[in-house]
């Protein structure tokens, strides 16, 4: 619940907003945008950044000219991105909005540390290296370009909380306030409380939230609650876990 781990995940939310009521991407597209992946990769590993570059959406493109003014940087930017080409992905998580013109594949990108190539901070050549990873395409002039790659921690790898437990108002410190927030993990109605598991950074959190009935004095809509929702709270920090909160104040943002 660390202050820089809470503006992370209101990064991650800003960059996963989208503009109107999501659905899940059908097949047919969702083959579509990952060939559209594929392509853009293709041409990068190639050296082909030209190329690359056609397949971008005019946002991510204009950002990519602003890195790429000399041939060094190109040479750089290369290298970097063929560094982030992943071996393999698995797509768990879907949505487009509303209007069509915005997607998101959410997957985990698995990629095994190049032989040889010992770089700093990295892990050992050989390694297998798993990774969230969240796909953003745009529709522009009726085609869909590349728009955006962001990497995070695993999502499947976050299961829950290391302890679940409802514990009393006296478990936890009232003079000590936390703010934190994340992906929704899961959501748990209970008959007297409501248990909120969100990621930050790839580590389970959990919220306590008045029960279900009651969730709308907190202006909380309980449809909202669900996997992979973005939560930005305020509460009360307990007295010995760091990873559980009162929650007093709530925000949902939904795949919008």
């Amino acid at each position: 619940m660390k202050t820089a781990a809470v503006r992370a995940c209101q990064l991650l939310a800003a960059m996963l907003a989208l503009p109107a009521a999501a659905a899940p991407v059908d097949p047919p597209l969702q083959q579509e945008l990952l060939g559209l992946y594929d392509a853009y990769n293709r041409s990068v590993t190639a050296g082909k950044l030209d190329a690359a570059m056609t397949l971008m959406s005019e946002q991510m493109r204009a950002h990519a000219k602003g890195y790429l003014k000399t041939e060094k940087d190109r040479r750089e930017a290369t290298a970097m991105a063929r560094m982030t080409v992943p071996d393999s992905i698995s797509v768990v998580h879907t949505f487009i909005d509303k209007t069509g013109t915005k997607a998101r594949l959410v997957t985990v990108a698995s990629k095994t540390m190049p032989k040889g190539q010992n770089i700093a901070g990295a892990p050992p050549p050989g390694t297998v290296v798993r990774n969230g990873m969240a796909l953003g395409f745009a529709k522009e002039g009726g085609r869909w370009k590349f728009d955006e790659q962001l990497f995070t921690s695993d999502p499947t790898a976050v299961k829950g909380c290391k302890n679940e437990v409802a514990d009393p108002r006296s478990s936890y410190d009232p003079g000590r306030h936390v703010s934190a927030g994340g992906p929704v993990v899961r959501v748990d109605f209970k008959p007297e409380y409501t248990l909120v598991v969100y990621s930050v950074v790839g580590e389970a959190n959990c919220a306590f939230l008045p029960a279900q009935a009651d969730l709308a004095k907190l202006r909380v809509d309980a449809a909202q609650l669900v996997p992979y929702a973005l939560v930005s709270m305020k509460g009360i920090a307990h007295h010995t876990d760091p990873r559980k909160m009162l929650a007093e104040d709530v925000e949902v943002t939904p795949e919008e």
